[in-house]
């Protein structure tokens, strides 16, 4: 009996926590689980969605320059992009992990973005 009472244990362990994601709609603490999830998860999605966006917008403001402009700007434009990027988009999917339903495209960052 001592050799099978910790692969018991665990079974039962496994056996209750596969059934926790269905109680995730409640507000008990089954939520907090399925909230990490969706911030492990979400937040690298937002960071990679938000660096291009950042740079579309940065490089938009050189529409009015001239070509030697706007190529100095595609460049120097990277690392702000970059930069902000990571930090809008580690904000942003923090946020929507925790705001909005559990499994939805939202909580994981793949609905809208931010303005």
């Amino acid at each position: 009996m001592d050799k099978n009472l910790p692969a018991i244990l665990s079974a039962l362990v496994l056996s209750v926590g596969a059934g926790l994601p269905v109680f995730a709609d409640e507000s008990n603490f089954c939520l907090i689980p399925v909230r990490a999830v969706s911030v492990v998860v979400g937040t690298p999605i937002a960071v990679t969605r938000e660096i291009p966006h950042n740079y579309k917008v940065l490089l938009d403001q050189y529409n009015d320059d001239n070509m030697s402009w706007k190529i100095m700007g595609a460049f120097s434009s990277i690392p702000v992009a970059v930069v902000a990027g990571t930090i809008k988009g580690c904000i942003g999917g923090a946020k929507h992990a925790l705001t909005n339903k559990p499994f939805s495209k939202d909580a994981f960052s793949l609905g809208v973005l931010d303005e």
